[in-house]
C-alpha cells in the first residue's frame, strides 16, 4: 500500500505549525539526528543505572530561521524557516538496561530566488519539505565501567505528495562505552544510514559527557559538541557546533521531477537555556551557518548542480516540557 507523505505527516505538520507560533532546539536532527533519549544512551555509558525515573517523557516544540544568504557560484539567494516537534520516551527496563524511543517531526520552507542561475531553465524546485524520523535506542551496562549502545533510524523526508517508498531511508548505530570516572564518560562506534539516490552514509559515533568542574561541562550533540557553563540554578549558557545533513525527495511536478535536494551545513552558535521549573526549559540560540552546501540530483541520482552559501545568521527558540 502506498501512502502520501502528507497523510503520515499530517499530525507532525500540525504540531510543527503550532511549534512555529511558540517558535529547533540546537539539538535538532542531522544525519540521523538521534533523539534526546537516544543521545543519553550514546553519552552515558555508566555501569549502574542512573538515578532517574523508570519512565520519562519529553516534548520539545522548536523553531528556527536562517537569514538570507547568497550562493558562491551563482546569483541565487536562499533563506530557510523551520518548525518542528520532538517526542522522547525513556524507560529503565532493569538496573542494566535503559530503552529509548524518539520521534521527530519537522517542516522546512526554502525560499530560493534567482534559482535559474544555479540550474539554467529551472524554477525553484522545492518549497515546503517535511521530515519524520523514528529512533529507537538502548543502552546495556556490562559492568560499572563498560556498556554497549545501539539503535535504529527510520526516516521519511520529502515534499508534499511524495510516496513513503520514494522518501524513506534507513539505518542504525552501535558502539561501546567506557566510564573513566564519575565525571568522564566516552562512547565510540559507528552510524550507518542510507541516503536518497546517493551512497550510504557511514560516520563515527562519538559520545562524550565530561563534567569539567562544578560549572563547566562538555557533551556531544550527534555530529557535534556543546560546551556549557552553569550561570545559576536556572540559567545555563553554552556554545556549540555540529554537522547537519538533510535529504529531501522532490515532487513529480518539481522542476527536478522526483529528484533529490541534499542540504548539508555546519552551524556555530550560542544558547541561553532558562529552566523556570523542574519540568520546563526554554532555550534561545543564535549564531551563523559557517558552511552550507546544496546538491541537486535527478531521479537516477545524477548530480545536476551544486553550490555553497556564504555565511548566514540564524536564530532559534525551543521549549522542552518533561513528564
Amino acid at each position: 500500500m502506498s501512502f502520501a507523505i502528507p497523510r503520515v505527516l499530517g499530525l507532525a505538520g500540525l504540531l510543527c505549525s503550532a511549534a512555529a507560533a511558540v517558535a529547533q532546539t540546537s539539538e535538532s536532527p542531522l544525519v540521523p539526528a538521534p533523539s534526546s533519549g537516544e543521545a543519553q544512551a550514546q553519552s552515558e555509558p555508566t555501569g549502574a543505572a542512573p538515578a532517574r525515573p523508570a519512565l520519562s517523557f519529553t516534548i520539545t516544540p522548536r523553531g528556527e530561521y536562517t537569514f538570507e544568504s547568497s550562493l558562491r557560484k551563482s546569483d541565487a539567494e536562499v533563506s530557510i524557516s523551520r518548525a518542528g516537534v520532538d517526542f522522547d520516551l525513556g524507560y529503565q527496563a532493569s538496573e542494566r538496561l535503559r530503552l529509548s524511543f524518539g520521534i521527530e517531526g519537522e517542516a522546512s520552507w526554502y525560499n530560493f530566488s534567482n534559482f535559474g542561475s544555479i540550474l539554467p531553465n529551472a524554477n525553484d524546485p522545492i518549497d515546503d519539505a517535511y521530515l519524520v524520523r523514528f529512533a529507537p535506542g538502548a543502552r546495556f551496562a556490562i559492568d560499572r565501567s563498560w556498556s554497549i549502545v545501539g539503535g535504529g533510524i527510520i526516516e521519511f523526508a520529502g515534499e508534499r505528495g511524495v510516496s513513503l517508498g520514494d522518501a524513506g531511508t534507513y539505518g542504525g548505530f552501535g558502539g561501546v562505552g567506557y566510564r573513566f570516572s564519575d565525571d568522564l564518560l566516552l562512547t565510540a562506534g559507528v552510524i550507518i544510514k542510507s541516503r536518497l539516490e546517493d551512497d550510504v552514509l557511514v560516520v563515527p559515533l562519538l559520545g562524550v559527557r565530561w563534567q569539567i568542574n562544578d560549572r563547566l561541562s562538555l557533551e556531544n550533540e550527534t555530529l557535534g559538541f556543546r560546551l556549557s557553563a552553569k550561570v545559576s540554578d536556572q540559567i545555563v549558557c553554552s556554545i556549540f557546533t555540529r554537522y547537519e545533513i538533510r535529504d529531501y525527495r522532490l515532487a513529480d511536478d518539481s522542476s527536478i521531477p522526483d529528484g533529490v535536494l541534499e542540504d548539508s551545513r555546519v552551524p556555530v552558535g550560542a544558547t541561553v537555556k532558562w529552566t523556570p521549573s523542574p519540568n520546563v526549559a526554554l532555550a534561545l540560540r543564535a549564531g551563523a551557518i559557517v558552511w552550507q552546501r546544496f546538491e541537486f540530483l535527478d531521479a537516477q541520482g545524477v548530480r545536476l548542480a551544486d553550490d555553497r552559501t556564504r555565511p548566514a545568521a540564524f536564530v532559534g527558540l525551543s521549549v522542552e516540557i518533561g513528564f
